[in-house]
């Protein structure tokens, strides 16, 4: 992963936005195979997620499951954003 963010990235906002959308990728999907991979790619969005990630991650900060990894995940985000925008000036 750490030699393609961008694609890691990408894979992971793709199967936050749409979950169902991997069951095709697995033998046997279920419930714990699922929350398992949400959880991955919400930690992928928050090593070397952007901006627009915020909407995907909002969507899961309210739930049970992955709620405080969301949060964090928007808390990193902001940093980056706010370390960007300081070394810009």
């Amino acid at each position: 992963m750490g030699f393609f963010p961008g694609e890691a990235a990408a894979i992971s906002r793709s199967a936050l936005a749409d979950p169902t959308s991997l069951v095709g990728y697995f033998q046997s999907w279920s419930y714990f195979d699922k929350e398992r991979i949400l959880a991955f790619g919400i930690g992928v969005l928050e090593r070397f997620g952007n901006p627009s990630d915020r909407s995907i991650l909002r969507r899961y900060a309210s739930g049970h499951e992955h709620g405080e990894r969301a949060i964090e995940a928007l808390r990193k985000i902001v940093q980056r954003m706010a370390g960007v925008s300081e070394s810009a000036v």
